[in-house]
């Protein structure tokens, strides 16, 4: 976080544990690994492979709830990228569309195929918020809001 302060001052950056149901949560960690995560299944496939994490026990808040109370609460948001680790659902679903609305959506799905990932909850949940898929570079999904949605 420290090196994002530095080369990117004018970023929003925050630590925090994301979930659409506030309270605790189990967060597993191996140190260094990008698969730390709170997600059930993730967590025992890394568990399977590299053994137990260190669990260390969060308190979980809404997406939304964390950004009213940044001290300078960004009035638009043009990026937002939710990447964490199986969860990137849930995240969304703690955000407040009404308020904000991104220009760009960057987030996770573990699809295999396009079939698949258009017949996902993650699909379905942007597109019914007027976010339209623009690109897709495995794992990541890219939305940009719609002309359409930016009428009403």
């Amino acid at each position: 976080m420290k090196l994002f302060q530095v080369l990117r001052p004018r970023d929003v950056n925050v630590e925090a544990a994301v979930s659409n149901v506030p309270g605790a949560i189990a967060f597993s960690s191996w140190g260094s690994s990008p698969e730390n995560t709170a997600y059930r299944p993730q967590i025992d496939g890394v568990s399977a492979a590299h053994g137990t994490g260190k669990v260390v026990n969060l308190s979980a808040v809404p997406l939304s709830e964390l950004i009213a109370k940044l001290p300078d609460r960004p009035r638009q948001i043009d990026l937002l990228n939710v990447d964490v680790e199986g969860l990137d659902l849930e995240v969304l679903r703690s955000f407040d569309w009404q308020s904000y609305k991104p220009t760009i959506v960057i987030v996770e799905q573990f699809s295999e195929s396009i079939h698949e990932l258009v017949e996902s909850d993650l699909y379905a949940f942007m597109s019914a918020r007027g976010y339209q898929l623009v690109s897709w570079h495995r794992p990541s999904l890219i939305f940009e809001r719609s002309a359409v949605s930016d009428a009403t």
